[in-house]
């Protein structure tokens, strides 16, 4: 039933293949008679049907954790993590089923634990938990007893499952995020490699033309010594001014947020949430260090039009590199608010 697979991989299926080990163990104790399970017909079924149905659910979470190949392991990772969780979480309710009167007794706690955390204050069935919790004289052996832990059980099982989906898909959104915004910004950078002219984020203050990489005096019309401002241009920027002015943002855009970051706190949820912010910070500030100096060069910031040294032009890509926490700030929170509501449970149960 476990795997003897050997190597690393995502914390998580390291955390499955141990949960799997600890409930094959206890399911071999129970059939070996660790503990009275209950009398055959006591339930309708025999509790060897109860325990096959537990090993059923460990292979599927077992071979869930160890994937299937390279690639699939990448690529269909939530899947496989959705299916190991729901499988643990099954393979554990069904034991409750088969399990010993001691064993239920002492999985009562838990239950009402996770009833609390995950379930709503007046659902019926956390409120049925909270009175078994509270009454030790119950009989653990009664079906209506077992009964209600297993369905309550099962369902702050469902709920919590709920919350690490919402997890999982922002964390998606914001890689999906990164990756698009990431091309941009390379994209970006490549055309101002074969367009340097057109994509130029450089100024024409008064006798001079003004780039990220260089300066060049300009006399004007009416001097002899006098070129066209085209020509100029040309002559002064350089082909790797938009990839400067992007790299500058990035760096600003990466202090900016790891200053931000410190108030994340860490999570056992298996989504790197924290770490799909971060890289989105990286492209946007990219992208917003070349965007405000367009718009600065397009007049949009009255008295800023006309940069006279390359110098403030990298100052100001710092910057507007920066000042891409404006936009990722509400994602931030957003981010909080998540965290918050999973409440950073790693393995249901």
């Amino acid at each position: 039933m476990p795997s003897n697979e050997k190597g690393t991989g995502r914390p998580w299926r390291q955390q499955a293949r141990t949960k799997v080990a600890d409930i094959a163990a206890l399911t071999s104790s129970f059939e070996r008679g660790g503990g009275q399970a209950l009398p055959h017909g006591q339930t309708g079924d025999p509790p060897e049907t109860f325990l096959n149905g537990v090993r059923t659910h460990l292979d599927n979470a077992i071979a869930a954790a160890d994937g299937r190949n390279p690639v699939s392991r990448f690529v269909l990772d939530a899947e496989d993590m959705e299916r190991a969780y729901s499988s643990l979480d099954a393979a554990e309710d069904m034991l409750l089923r088969a399990a010993p009167e001691y064993y239920v007794r002492g999985r009562v706690p838990a239950i009402y634990s996770d009833a609390r955390k995950y379930l709503e204050a007046g659902d019926p069935r956390r409120l049925r938990v909270e009175a078994i919790h509270r009454d030790n004289s119950l009989n653990f052996d009664d079906l209506a007893v077992r009964e209600a832990l297993v369905t309550a059980s099962a369902a702050a099982h469902s709920q919590a499952r709920k919350k690490f989906a919402r997890v999982r898909s922002f964390s998606r959104v914001l890689g999906i995020s990164a990756v698009i915004l990431g091309f941009m910004a390379v994209g970006l950078a490549i055309l101002g490699v074969i367009f340097p002219n057109e994509l130029a984020p450089c100024f024409h203050p008064e006798n001079k033309i003004v780039c990220p990489s260089a300066e060049t005096t300009f006399l004007g019309e009416g001097n002899e010594s006098a070129g066209d401002v085209d020509k100029a241009l040309a002559d002064t920027v350089s082909n790797v001014d938009v990839a400067l002015v992007e790299l500058l943002g990035l760096v600003a855009a990466a202090i900016s947020g790891a200053s931000s970051l410190r108030s994340i706190r860490g999570t056992s949820t298996p989504y790197s949430l924290p770490v799909a912010l971060a890289l989105l910070k990286l492209p946007t500030g990219a992208l917003t260090a070349y965007a405000g100096l367009v718009l600065m060069r397009g007049n949009f910031v009255p008295g800023l039009s006309a940069l006279d040294s390359a110098a403030q032009i990298l100052a100001w890509a710092v910057v507007f590199g920066a000042a891409q926490q404006v936009f990722t700030g509400l994602v931030d929170r957003q981010a909080h608010n998540v965290l918050d509501n999973v409440g950073g449970k790693a393995l249901s149960g």
